[in-house]
């Protein structure tokens, strides 16, 4: 009997992450993952960072970058198999993405039932710019998809005590790190879930368990993301900590403090924000706290930390809206729930007060799906509207002169063209961001003085970076294009017409 429920709950958990593939899968499908010129605005500098490591530069030593390397060495072997593909790029962020809300149904699956893990899934995909964040060529959505796998596994090996379901989390956790750190934002979820674990023994060996499962679960974490960096990451640490935790320069830019955390987004996430809030309630007033322990931890450690780090970055909001799913998809269950058991046993009758407060409460729940729908719905209308490839007037400038192009220098937010061009861009310039000018890792004059050793044909700049840096360096090139944010600077030998000599007559 036991084995017989346990095949039926196994087949109920691969019809449903099937629906969820297969509709997030469809969404995909209308998308211009081949076409659209970009997504998001940090897809530039990890598409021409992969595409130079295709090229031979090395990763740390030529190139700066202060991450951990597992996603472009994905993106490089993509390319190294398909040639610098933005479709081959969008194609693993996609997967990546499905990966993570597939992995977040289940896990909800688990902790709460099917109906509220569909609902949970459904605002997730729903919240404020994580769509498109999931087709997007940056690190936070595989970094989350793999945690939210890890966590899977953990559950998974809960349940029937398998120690490769152990292993296997500790590893993809690992893995995650491996993508970006800010998967250690899952870390107190996960040594919660090894305590109530742990603490299921009836005797009071619950510690001493609790204490060797972390350790296991720990040891093989860091020894995964040892390995990566051993092999793959060495020379990184000087950057990412320069970049995280260095003395910031005193440089006429935006600093991080002009980046606080932004409360006012929650305003545009509200009927989430206060579904969630009742899910919390709910589930505190219940005593539910074993199956709503991983969000909430999750949650809190999320606040705990983007309340007092700054920058903060737009997409970080991922973070916060996987746990507020969880509880918003747990509390619209919850509200839906009486109201169809009540009416499965009689007509409804709006002339008693219960009958009436569970109408009042399914309105309010439908209002927030329908919300939620949307701006899902205005967020694909979005991503399908953006810009070709083909119709960028920039882009179609600087094609113009690549044949004799080798080398481009593209400000940052801007390396996309690069990729799209398939132009170089000198690998210490790769990546120049606002981190990297905060930590005092690069000025602009070591910019302009890297440029003046590579010499590139192009260099693309807003209006406002023609410094007195700048100005000297540029004189040898022609203005060829121009708008409100760019200037595209070309050689002047490059745009000069040839002289040709006149035909001589004949005789």
């Amino acid at each position: 009997m036991r084995k017989h429920f346990t095949s039926v709950q196994d087949t109920n958990s691969r019809v449903g992450i099937l629906w969820v593939a297969l509709a997030v899968g469809v969404l995909y499908a209308i998308l211009p993952l081949e076409s659209a010129f970009q997504f998001g605005g940090d897809e530039g500098y990890q598409l021409i960072t992969a595409s130079l490591t295709c090229r031979g530069f090395a990763l740390y030593k030529s190139i700066w970058y202060d991450q951990p390397p597992v996603f472009v060495l994905l993106l490089e072997s993509a390319f190294r198999l398909c040639g610098p593909s933005i479709l081959a790029a969008r194609l693993i962020a996609s997967a990546f993405g499905m990966l993570m809300f597939a992995a977040f149904y289940e896990v909800a699956r688990l902790r709460l039932g099917q109906i509220e893990a569909f609902l949970a899934t459904f605002f997730l995909l729903a919240s404020p710019g994580i769509f498109q964040l999931s087709v997007c060529v940056i690190q936070e959505v595989p970094t989350f998809a793999l945690a939210l796998l890890s966590l899977l596994l953990l559950l998974k090996w809960r349940g029937r005590q398998r120690w490769w379901c152990l292993s296997g989390s500790a590893i993809t956790m690992g893995l995650g790190l491996g993508i970006k750190l800010t998967a250690a934002l899952v870390l107190p979820a996960v040594v919660v879930e090894i305590l109530l674990v742990s603490r299921t023994d009836k005797n009071h060996a619950w510690l001493r368990k609790f204490i060797i499962l972390s350790l296991q679960w720990f040891g093989v974490m860091g020894i995964t993301l040892f390995v990566i960096m051993l092999l793959w990451g060495r020379g990184s640490f000087r950057a990412t900590y320069g970049a995280h935790f260095g003395e910031q320069a005193g440089l006429a830019l935006e600093r991080p403090e002009d980046f606080p955390f932004q409360i006012g987004m929650f305003f545009g996430h509200a009927e989430c924000v206060i579904a969630a809030t009742a899910g919390i309630v709910l589930g505190v007033k219940r005593g539910q706290v074993r199956q709503l322990a991983i969000p909430g931890v999750w949650l809190a450690t999320a606040l705990a930390v983007h309340l007092v780090h700054r920058p903060w970055w737009t997409y970080y909001y991922l973070h916060l809206a996987i746990p507020m799913a969880w509880f918003a998809g747990y509390a619209v269950s919850e509200i839906v729930k009486p109201f169809f058991e009540m009416f499965a046993k009689r007509s409804l009758d709006l002339s008693t007060r219960r009958s009436r407060k569970a109408m009042g409460l399914c309105t309010l729940a439908a209002l927030a799906l329908v919300i939620s729908e949307r701006r899902l719905e205005a967020s694909i209308a979005d991503l399908r509207a953006r810009e070709r490839i083909s119709a960028d007037p920039i882009l179609a400038k600087v094609r113009e002169y690549a044949v004799r192009t080798h080398w481009i220098y593209v400000r940052y937010t801007r390396e996309a063209y690069a990729f799209h061009a398939g132009l170089l861009m000198p690998p210490e310039l790769a990546v120049v961001s606002l981190k990297r000018f905060w930590s005092g890792q690069i000025t602009t004059q070591e910019i302009v003085d890297i440029c003046r050793r590579y010499k590139p044909e192009q260099v693309l700049l807003n209006p406002k970076d023609v410094t007195t840096e700048w100005q000297d360096f540029l004189r040898d090139y022609s203005v060829v294009y121009q708008d409100m944010d760019n200037l595209l600077f070309v050689r002047s030998s490059l745009v000069q017409p040839r002289i040709t000599q006149p035909a001589q007559p004949d005789h």
